[in-house]
């Protein structure tokens, strides 16, 4: 069996039906509870069948013996009987997925499309959201929200030269490939206070910090970093992600004019204060979160301090804050009561004119629908001057953050408040 089911919750049959996709626990460790379930997944399963449509949630399975035959008859079998598929799948997680994994997935989800089945997310407008041309894009666009000095790459040398030309203009910068998860191949980079030159030449060391590893850094020469971002260990003895081994989607040298592979912007230091992010089921806003990185970190991927979530009713709920599960860290104190209600100012001002210029973005760009995400987030860093700016979109796989104490290797649903369960399971039954 490549498809394994699991209907804990008891559910009349109904005409129609729909499938809740995951993988193995094995391929994607990080967000499942204590019995190898997505730790939202219960929810999402809940919120489609009380709205009257029959919920599977089923997982991919590794079958190193399964052949495209195999992969051709479960995708009949099971578009036959079902109406469409949530996918709930990390798309960083299939990147080191056996290929049996990829040959299930890609064969059930041509199938379902070919037989106009209802599949979500909407594979189109996740590339094209979900990925960081848009937060350039919308960058450029957006003098109230975006991150100026924010650019994109298609070529080499024109990546080496950007990234030269920028940190001679300002020291600290953030590199990313286009297409990432995780935080991996997410780089601060940072001349030091010993550097001299107007730019930095190709010997000049650089303080990195990998995002997925907030405790990881490295001092290398401007040169090596940029072949390890871009040739992985190809060109360069250096191994020094902990997830990857570097080469994140590099340019396509045979296209006359290749895709965007790698976004660079200026480094916010305010990220030290927490990153706002904001969940929408469409134009509904349903959660905003103050997430703050671990202790000297720079980022909130590899490691959370903690996760607040952000109410005008700050007094109560900067009392109940929420430790997360990536890193246990003490209960902070220091929060005021005027920084949350700032921060719960900025989640309704974006709300309010923020999603104006996100619509403006999906229509300049052709897209088919211009219809935002089912369920997607927004994360917002707090500049210089105090104002909150966008630094990425992701549409992919966004979790319920409300539910996030189910969480981990000892945990399930059973840890979550009451007062969580019951707005988590709000969110999943706006979806």
């Amino acid at each position: 069996m490549s498809l394994n089911t699991n209907t804990n919750e008891a559910c009349n049959l109904k005409k129609t039906r729909v499938m809740l996709l995951e993988v193995d626990a094995t391929l994607s460790p990080t967000d499942r509870d204590k019995h190898g379930d997505r730790y939202d997944t219960f929810a999402i399963a809940r919120g489609v069948r009380r709205a009257g449509v029959r919920c599977d949630v089923f997982q991919i399975v590794g079958d190193n013996s399964l052949r495209d035959d195999d992969a051709n008859k479960l995708a009949a079998f099971y578009s036959k009987r079902y109406a469409g598929v949530i996918v709930r799948i990390n798309p960083g997680c299939l990147q080191t997925a056996p290929a049996c994994v990829l040959l299930v997935l890609r064969t059930l989800i041509t199938r379902m499309r070919l037989e106009k089945r209802v599949i979500w997310p909407d594979r189109a407008l996740t590339r094209h959201f979900g990925s960081k041309i848009s937060a350039c894009k919308f960058s450029t666009s957006s003098k109230t929200w975006g991150i100026s000095d924010t650019r994109v790459y298609r070529y080499e040398s024109e990546f080496i030269n950007g990234l030269r030309g920028s940190l001679g203009r300002t020291r600290a910068r953030v590199v990313k490939p286009i297409y990432g998860w995780c935080g991996e191949g997410v780089w601060f980079c940072s001349r030091l206070e010993t550097a001299v030159d107007p730019i930095p030449k190709d010997d000049e060391k650089l303080y990195l910090m990998e995002m997925s590893a907030n405790d990881h850094i490295e001092c290398r020469p401007f040169r090596e970093f940029v072949e390890y971002f871009l040739y992985g260990t190809q060109r360069t003895p250096w191994r020094a992600s902990k997830r990857g081994g570097g080469h994140y989607d590099p340019p396509d040298r045979s296209m006359s004019a290749p895709e965007p592979f790698a976004l660079e912007q200026r480094y916010l230091p305010n990220i030290q204060n927490g990153e706002l992010r904001l969940v929408f089921v469409r134009e509904r806003l349903v959660e905003s979160v103050l997430r703050t990185p671990a202790p000297r970190g720079r980022s909130t991927i590899g490691g959370v301090g903690f996760t607040r979530f952000v109410t005008d009713d700050a007094p109560d709920d900067a009392a109940r804050m929420q430790v997360s599960f990536i890193f246990i860290a003490t209960m902070p104190t220091m929060t005021t009561v005027r920084a949350e209600s700032v921060r719960a100012q900025v989640a309704r001002e974006f709300e309010a004119s923020g999603l104006r210029e996100v619509y403006r973005l999906l229509f300049d760009d052709g897209c088919a629908s211009a219809a935002l995400p089912a369920l997607w987030c927004v994360d917002l860093i707090e500049d210089d001057d105090g104002a909150y700016k966008v630094c990425e979109f992701n549409c992919s796989c966004v979790g319920l953050l409300r539910l996030l104490p189910a969480c981990g290797p000892t945990r399930s649903a059973e840890n979550i408040p009451a007062i969580d369960m019951d707005l988590g399971n709000n969110v999943a039954d706006e979806l």
